[in-house]
């Protein structure tokens, strides 16, 4: 089953946010670089992501952020999931 993709500048348009947050979060790991398809198209290259998974985590992100660090808590989940044991906080996908 294939994932309904959505190009960067609807997904920007979409979540009300800037190309500049959006690959802040890129660089501090709380949107994979997994997620970003780069794609050519007639016009040259594209970026799409996984549409359901990235307005998720945007929502997530942008509901965290008055009230924790996001960049804090993804990165311990990430790395309790790295050492092979879940963490006990509530899941964010």
């Amino acid at each position: 089953m294939e994932q309904e993709l959505i190009s960067k500048k609807e997904l920007l348009e979409l979540t009300s946010i800037s190309y500049r947050q959006q690959y802040r979060w890129k660089r501090k790991n709380l949107i994979p670089e997994e997620w970003f398809v780069r794609n050519s198209t007639y016009t040259g290259q594209k970026t799409f992501f996984p549409k359901a998974d990235n307005l998720a985590r945007i929502d997530k992100i942008k509901n965290m952020k008055g009230t924790a660090s996001p960049e804090r808590d993804f990165s311990y989940r990430r790395s309790c999931k790295c050492r092979g044991y879940r963490a006990a906080a509530p899941q964010l996908l």
